[in-house]
């Protein structure tokens, strides 16, 4: 009598720690599919609502090594712009590099090829040597005027200039993380006159009263070693 009393009590003492464990259970969700939440859309940055936003990407595949890039244009009389090839190139086997002992040199896209209404610009770049820099150029309202945003690889900074007829104006400068890695990604975000720097993906500074021009003529900037890579524009 006792045992079977001891059985009931045991049974009965399983099946009622089994339904509070399964109401547990519902409480928080177990067992249940999960719901999978839609990401925003993306920010279109000088794009009406009904356009579609648009991305290209400039590889230098299929360019000749030791040769000015294709629809690439420049005025320097000091540096050297060429076509570069390795094998631990982003893209594949090419880039595009810049050459020079202490000077600035500034290359941009032919205007008769591409031209773009506030974008976004992205780009890969290594150097070759710690005092070298490099980074996006894009034109300013007025004519004479370009604004840049470039790496200083020896200061570990960014830093934001205004040109206006051979005149620097530094905007700013951000700090950034020392870095193990061989290429770093620099981005510029252009809305009105509303400046966001990225830095390997990841927005580090804004910067007002950059008033660029409605049709931008981009391109890069560097000073002594420096490749470039994935050149990436969103409109």
């Amino acid at each position: 009598m006792t045992i079977k009393l001891n059985l009931v009590i045991t049974l009965a003492v399983v099946l009622s720690f089994s339904a509070v464990n399964h109401l547990h259970a519902q409480s928080r969700g177990v067992g249940e599919t999960p719901i999978n939440r839609a990401l925003p859309e993306p920010v279109r940055i000088g794009a009406k609502k009904d356009d579609r936003t648009k991305n290209v990407r400039f590889t230098f595949e299929k360019m000749k090594v030791g040769e000015m890039a294709i629809n690439w244009k420049t005025d320097n009389k000091e540096g050297l712009w060429t076509i570069g090839n390795a094998l631990n190139s982003p893209s594949g086997v090419t880039y595009f590099q810049f050459e020079s002992k202490d000077t600035r040199g500034t290359c941009l896209m032919d205007a008769d090829h591409h031209q773009f209404d506030f974008p976004k610009i992205e780009v890969k770049m290594m150097f070759n040597h710690a005092k070298s820099s490099g980074g996006i150029l894009w034109s300013g309202k007025r004519e004479g005027e370009f604004f840049s945003a470039s790496i200083d690889r020896q200061n570990n900074r960014i830093k934001v200039i205004r040109t206006f007829k051979g005149k620097d104006q530094v905007m700013g400068t951000v700090a950034i993380p020392k870095s193990k890695t061989r290429w770093h990604k620099l981005g510029v975000s252009l809305q009105e006159d509303k400046l966001t720097v990225l830095f390997n993906g990841s927005p580090c500074a804004v910067f007002y009263d950059v008033k660029g021009a409605r049709d931008h003529k981009i391109g890069l900037i560097g000073t002594g070693s420096v490749r470039f890579d994935n050149y990436d524009v969103r409109f």
